[in-house]
């Protein structure tokens, strides 16, 4: 299934997120590291009740979100009350994504990558991955160094995406004890690094020559994409 994925489509809808409009928060999203922990909440923007009898019989929900700033969002869950600046609207297609897909496109290929690799069938699979992890980064192929990167990337912290080449060990030495601690030599611009091998994504040429506002939307995901878009613009 095939969903546009570009955030500028995303932030062409209402800003000011009138009722009915479709969201996801920013804050209240898995650690890229663990997607798997809690789903993707998607909710839809209420109305705020005028009623006080059925607030707190002195004000209004709607005066509780005027003075707090928030609007209230109805999840499967329940209603809760968000800031704006959190909600990230999105179409009623990407509402329905599922699995994986759906994984990859709020939070990324770097998301997706962890949840298929702790996703193994069985037992021997895991093992055998696991184990063998150096067939998987030879020397030559571009990695995201996933261990440098923000766990929560839909917050203020710079969302930096850290890509480097493999390289063959220098010296025998340093191939003996790159395999003993699980390290891999990776050029990382002009420096050189020594990574834990198990958080090494490998990816392609062409990923590797994105831009940076790309590397962003594709590796982190469309949150991440947008929650740096808004910061920008407070700038």
């Amino acid at each position: 299934m095939t969903i546009e994925s570009n955030t500028t489509a995303i932030q062409s809808a209402s800003t000011r997120l009138a009722p009915g409009t479709l969201v996801v928060n920013a804050t209240r999203m898995s650690s890229i590291d663990q997607p798997w922990i809690h789903d993707i909440y998607v909710g839809v923007i209420a109305v705020p009740g005028v009623d006080p009898s059925t607030w707190n019989g002195s004000n209004s929900e709607a005066s509780y979100c005027a003075i707090t700033g928030t609007i209230p969002v109805a999840y499967h869950f329940g209603t809760r009350h968000e800031r704006g600046g959190d909600l990230m609207p999105i179409t009623a297609a990407q509402a329905t994504l599922t699995g994986r897909d759906r994984v990859q496109f709020f939070m990324g290929a770097v998301a997706r990558w962890q949840l298929e690799r702790h996703s193994h069938k069985t037992r021997a699979e895991s093992e055998a991955y696991w184990k063998h992890l150096e067939v998987c980064v030879p020397p030559g192929t571009f990695v995201v160094c996933t261990n440098r990167l923000p766990h929560y990337p839909y917050t203020s912290l710079r969302k930096e995406v850290k890509i480097g080449i493999v390289q063959a060990p220098d010296t025998n030495d340093e191939a003996a004890r790159n395999k003993l601690q699980k390290l891999v030599r990776v050029r990382i611009g002009p420096d050189v690094q020594h990574e834990d091998i198990g958080a090494l994504m490998p990816i392609t040429t062409a990923q590797a020559a994105l831009g940076m506002r790309e590397q962003i939307e594709y590796f982190l995901g469309a949150v991440a994409a947008w929650h740096d878009d808004q910061q920008m613009k407070e700038r």
